[in-house]
């Protein structure tokens, strides 16, 4: 038993050894504890970007990108309009097309907008995940 013991003790110490090396180096990259490793974003680069990036594109007329995550948006390069698909709080969104929907899967539910459109989404009912 005291082998099982200090096994553990050497476990523990091991542990908190790399712990401390993580937070070491944190520090050393941002120059303290509570600040953020990469600085914010200023307020509405997001979507700039976005808008920039839309409008660089050449796409033939009536082509729409939908892109999911966090604040899933549907991209009409020709224009550059980017319309925002209301997400479900707290949880990423995943979407991929289906015929002529755009299917949204999200805090266990799966819905359907008109392709290339923000709304209206229809629910389809419980899901976890979706498969095109």
């Amino acid at each position: 038993m005291p082998g099982v013991r200090r096994d553990a003790l050497q476990s523990v110490l091991l542990v908190a050894a790399i712990l401390a090396g993580l937070v070491a180096v944190r520090w050393t990259v941002t120059g303290g504890l509570n600040r953020p490793m990469v600085p914010p974003a200023p307020a509405g680069a997001s979507s700039d970007l976005v808008e920039r990036w839309a409008s660089a594109i050449s796409a033939p007329v009536g082509t729409r990108l939908s892109l999911g995550g966090h604040q899933p948006i549907v991209v009409n390069p020709a224009s550059g309009a980017v319309l925002r698909i209301t997400p479900d709080p707290n949880d990423q969104t995943v979407l991929f097309r289906q015929g002529a929907y755009t299917v949204l899967v999200a805090n266990g539910r799966a819905w359907a907008v008109p392709a290339g459109q923000a709304s209206p989404r229809r629910l389809l009912g419980p899901a976890v995940a979706a498969l095109p």
